[in-house]
């Protein structure tokens, strides 16, 4: 099955619609079980010996969705609206794309807004006759700062 840029660039937009509506259990549903998801420290560098705010596998993914739903902080939930630019293909063979998004995200929670922007790097791969997210690294502009307590998924 050779990748499909397309169908792999609407599962990008696709989960950034599954994050707005707070719809995080079809949201872990995109990704492979040994997947992994990131956020750098240094944003040219999602190596899994460097430094990261979040750097969670599968298994604390879904740690993180349960943790969200029985938060304090999320009554009321935050509400989220992210904007994609457009994804730019960095790598491909016929089994697995890597794309590069940039992205703006405003979080809204409790009388206040916070904006993040930057960009995401998603490593989709071909299962079956679908496609899963096999890696997410999200480098933020201002990841070298401390972040804000972010109990939503960026």
């Amino acid at each position: 099955m050779s990748i499909d840029i397309d169908v792999a660039q609407d599962l990008v937009r696709d989960e950034s619609m599954l994050l707005d509506q707070r719809r995080f259990d079809e949201w872990l549903k995109l990704f492979t079980t040994n997947a992994t998801y990131r956020i750098p420290i240094d944003p040219n560098n999602s190596s899994a010996n460097s430094l990261h705010h979040v750097f969670d596998d599968y298994a604390r993914m879904c740690d993180r969705v349960k943790r969200t739903s029985l938060a304090v902080a999320e009554d009321p939930p935050s509400r989220t609206a992210r904007v994609l630019g457009p994804s730019r293909t960095t790598e491909t063979n016929d089994t697995e794309v890597v794309l590069w998004t940039p992205f703006h995200i405003l979080v809204h929670r409790q009388g206040q807004t916070q904006a993040f922007g930057g960009s995401i790097e998603h490593r989709i791969v071909a299962v079956d006759s679908d496609y899963r997210i096999q890696q997410k690294s999200v480098a933020l502009i201002s990841s070298e700062s401390p972040l804000p307590a972010m109990p939503v998924v960026l």
